[in-house]
């Protein structure tokens, strides 16, 4: 993977993945646990090991993710 760096990058051997790429909360209900919410939603309803990408700029998606994902 050219210009990513060795940390970012994981190799599983699960046989079942969803990729979840296009995630958008309105600003307006940030910090309400709105986006959170969603988020388990969707591991609940689909059930399955689970690959978050996100751009390494978006610093808000960035802190979004490691919180919901702890």
């Amino acid at each position: 993977m050219l210009g990513v760096p060795r940390e970012f990058v994981k190799l599983s051997d699960v046989q079942e993945t969803n990729v979840m790429s296009d995630f958008f909360v309105l600003r307006k209900y940030r910090g309400e646990g709105v986006g959170k919410q969603a988020a388990f939603d969707i591991f609940d309803k689909f059930p399955a090991a689970c690959e978050i990408r996100q751009t390494q700029r978006n610093h808000p998606a960035n802190q979004f993710w490691n919180k919901v994902i702890k």
